[in-house]
């Protein structure tokens, strides 16, 4: 299993959450990640994405440190910054 370590943007507490194959992220990069109530909000990982045995006493010890429970939520995607001045291809009005 894949896993990363995030923070909501409203808060400070840190929440472990699935990363569906084949997908990875870097410490700081943006996601959105589907909570407990259902709703997706926007994250910061704090760590690189990571794999990890979920039937190993490390992930058994990491959730529990994390108040984390099984089945994990999932990481539903990432945000992709665009630098508007390189963009050559659309055009905007504002």
């Amino acid at each position: 299993m894949r896993v990363v370590i995030v923070k909501h943007e409203s808060c400070g507490t840190k929440y472990l959450f699935q990363v569906p194959e084949p997908y990875s992220f870097l410490t700081g990069d943006l996601v959105s990640v589907k909570t407990r109530k259902g709703t997706t909000t926007m994250a910061t990982c704090l760590s690189p994405s990571f794999d990890i045995d979920e039937n190993s006493e490390r992930f058994k010890e990491l959730c529990v440190n994390m108040g984390a429970t099984v089945p994990l939520s999932p990481v539903v995607g990432y945000y992709n910054y665009v630098d508007i001045a390189q963009e050559t291809q659309r055009v905007v009005d504002f």
